[in-house]
């Protein structure tokens, strides 16, 4: 992933991040909590709901 960025021009960012954004877009679309949480496999809808608001 390092190289990949560094190839792109942008900064560093992990696999979290990219599960970080995909919450926060899908939070934005009014996509259901639940769905959100089920595509990112939480077990506890409070992480993501802690995610999306963050």
């Amino acid at each position: 992933m390092k190289r990949l960025c560094k190839r792109a021009g942008v900064r560093t960012f992990g696999i979290l991040a990219i599960r970080h954004l995909t919450a926060s877009l899908l939070a934005q679309e009014v996509v259901p909590m639940v769905q959100i949480q089920a595509i990112l496999r939480h077990r506890n809808l409070a992480v993501t709901a802690g995610i999306c608001t963050s």
